[in-house]
């Protein structure tokens, strides 16, 4: 499984047991724990990947750099849609890049992020 989507497994399996454990009153298995616990865990090491991924692209580059909406959204952990919409209403700082393209603005995009994390 990509590394990147190990967050969103991770809630839709949480969801999923929640609603079992409320409806028959059972409890996770190990194993669950464990796949719960192994996502979590490849959630934290890519998130932190691409922190040290932006911080080095923005110093080795200079004062900015962009990325795709693709791109974005997979560090958002949305959609493309999502993020053309942050862009079109100033949530994030990019540019137009083509008709439905954007480029966004890294570090801009990295305090979108750690501003609406808890």
């Amino acid at each position: 499984m990509p590394a990147h989507l190990a967050g969103a497994v991770r809630r839709i399996l949480v969801r999923d047991l929640a609603q079992h454990v409320r409806a028959d009153g059972g409890a996770p298995t190990a194993g669950v724990r464990a796949l719960l616990y192994a996502l979590a865990r490849a959630e934290h090491d890519h998130d932190q990947a691409a922190d040290r991924f932006a911080t080095e692209t923005t110093e080795a580059a200079g004062p900015m750099v962009e990325i795709s909406t693709d791109d974005a959204a997979a560090l958002l952990e949305c959609s493309p849609q999502h993020v053309r919409r942050l862009c079109r209403s100033g949530g994030v700082s990019a540019r137009r890049a083509g008709r439905r393209a954007w480029l966004i603005d890294a570090a801009d995009l990295d305090r979108y992020r750690h501003r609406r994390t808890p």
